[in-house]
């Protein structure tokens, strides 16, 4: 895969990897350093109980011993007992240390209170110190030394630094625990299965170059393996036609004995001429086709008589493959239809090499070799992305097929009618209906090199709108000829309404989606959920199917919904 899935995955590897060993080392100190804290601080009252100080040192003591056991887990150092004495080691090693920080920490606190650092026998009146009599450190502030009766302000600290016996085994207990219930527990879950799905799915595979084995002639046939792997789909590795199979032979995808997929397609594949957007419009607008408001639609003439489409070739391949790879094995055959010889093709061939999608092409079904001149040679297209298998979206109805390379521009069909006048001329006022097809870019404006091709057909609601906007809002007063919009009116064999003279209000026409009658002449009566393009903001690759397949139509909307 030119997307280096291995290479992917050891760089969310690491990520991960650093953000579960950081994590836990984080918790820890901050842990110990609430315990130091709260453990140093002088007090006015009495010192911390041992369940007090159970509950701080405990707490503190199973974040490390998680830590502990969580670093050797993710080193795959996992034998339980290893991981025990190391969470014993730190908690052991950081509970004999922290009494000595304790000390000097309420020694420094102390004199920030302009305090004096003296043991309860450098008191006069040791009972003053009640409990803590007996030789520990406090903190005298304005006292007399010397004078039991000027003692001054006594302050003591949280915690004298013993650990009981009992308290031992109580760390000792809760360490080991914390060490082996806590030691497979992930911070967040792994995205790592999903980032690697939308990678394998959205990227570009090698083509020719991902054979088993070489093939011989650049483009030459190939074959593929039809076995049902044990990760629940078809295996699809593709070889060359050329190559000799022993009995038994396994698979170098799959691990089994080669079975080789029978069932084939053969596309045509076809591409546009240019991708320049201003010269298909200009095209388009020349073959625009008009008739009189309530007559049926005139014959569809090619008055410019230009192929939009270029027939670049055919591809025959397995149909276990997925479209992306199809892609990528018409991408390796571009570099030989462009040196046959015909100009026209070599330079479709060397501007579709560089702008085609890698992973989205469209599909066409029928005989359509008379009817490249059209934008939308036929209504039934189907949009094929990604890692979808062939022959899960193309039925075996013995029909040609053509793959359209997607070089990042749709045809919509548009309809609309509109007032043609004169007013200075003294001529009459004539209503009539058009039909257009509109090309829109569908496809990112600007990619990185190394994610060049690795798009799927998308339009914003703003700039799908600014595409497709008229001159709706003309003044018919305006000097000069020209055309005035009015909502499109649909062929009845028995008259259907009489066309209307009284032109609608500015601003109350909409472009609405309507699926084409049998006949593909005039749309249907029935309108779909969401077919007004006012109300899309974001058109994806479903939506985009159906607009190839049916037309958007002006309307007079009276109301939200018509």
């Amino acid at each position: 895969m030119s997307v280096k899935p291995l290479k992917k995955l050891g760089a969310w590897r690491a990520q991960e990897g650093a953000f579960e060993i950081t994590v836990p080392l984080i918790v820890t100190a901050l842990a110990w350093n609430f315990a130091h804290s709260a453990l140093s601080e002088p007090s006015v009252g009495r010192a911390f109980s041992t369940l007090e100080l159970a509950i701080i040192l405990g707490g503190c003591t199973a974040v490390t011993s998680w830590m502990a056991s969580r670093q050797m887990y993710l080193l795959r150092k996992r034998a339980v007992w290893t991981m025990m004495f190391l969470g014993w080691f730190y908690t052991i090693g950081i509970l004999l240390y922290l009494p000595g920080a304790v000390r000097s920490s309420f020694g420094s606190a102390c004199e920030d209170l302009s305090g004096l650092r003296v043991t309860s026998s450098d008191l006069t009146s040791p009972e003053l110190l009640g409990e803590d009599g007996g030789g520990g450190l406090v903190c005298q502030i304005g006292g007399v030394p010397g004078n039991q009766y000027l003692p001054g302000a006594i302050l003591r600290p949280s915690w004298d630094g013993a650990v009981p016996p009992h308290l031992w085994a109580f760390f000792l207990l809760i360490s080991g625990v914390a060490s082996l219930s806590m030691r497979d527990r992930r911070i967040r879950p792994s995205k790592m299965g999903a980032k690697l799905n939308d990678l394998l799915r959205f990227g570009a595979p090698l083509g020719h170059g991902s054979a088993g084995g070489k093939i011989k002639a650049k483009g030459g046939k190939i074959v593929a393996c039809n076995n049902a792997t044990f990760w629940g789909e078809l295996c699809g590795q593709i070889y060359s036609a050329d190559k000799p199979w022993l009995p038994g032979e396994w698979c170098v995808r799959c691990g089994q004995s080669f079975r080789r997929c029978d069932r084939t397609f053969t596309f045509k594949v076809v591409t546009l001429f240019t991708t320049d957007v201003d010269v298909l419009n200009s095209i388009e607008r020349t073959d625009t086709v008009s008739w009189d408001r309530g007559d049926p639609m005139v014959p569809d003439a090619r008055i410019s008589g230009m192929e939009r489409w270029v027939t670049l070739g055919t591809v025959t391949v397995p149909d276990v493959i997925a479209v992306n790879q199809m892609l990528a094995i018409t991408k390796d055959m571009l570099k030989i239809w462009g040196g046959a010889g015909d100009a026209r093709v070599a330079k479709a061939c060397k501007l579709t090499t560089r702008k085609m999608s890698a992973i989205s092409a469209w599909i066409w079904f029928g005989s359509l070799a008379h009817r490249l001149t059209y934008a939308r040679p036929t209504q039934r297209a189907l949009l094929a992305i990604g890692t979808t298998r062939l022959r899960d979206i193309l039925p075996d109805g013995g029909e040609e097929l053509w793959l359209q390379l997607d070089c990042g521009l749709l045809p919509i069909e548009v309809r609309t009618g509109f007032v043609k006048t004169t007013p200075r001329g003294g001529r009459t006022s004539a209503g009539q209906n058009s039909k257009v097809d509109i090309w829109i870019p569908v496809s990112a404006p600007r990619v990185a090199k190394a994610k060049a091709g690795l798009w799927v057909p998308r339009i914003e609601g703003d700039a799908l709108r600014t595409w497709l906007s008229t001159e709706r809002l003309q003044d018919e007063s305006n000097a000069g000829s020209q055309s005035i919009p009015l909502p499109y009116l649909r062929y009845t064999p028995d008259g259907g309404d009489p066309w209307n003279e009284r032109l609608p209000r500015p601003g109350t026409l909409d472009l609405v989606r309507f699926p084409l009658a049998k006949n593909g002449m005039e749309p249907a009566t029935e309108r779909s959920i969401g077919d007004s393009i006012a109300e899309w903001r974001w058109l994806e690759w479903e939506q985009i199917e159906l607009l190839r397949k049916q037309c958007l139509v002006l309307v007079e909307d009276r109301g939200r919904h018509g």
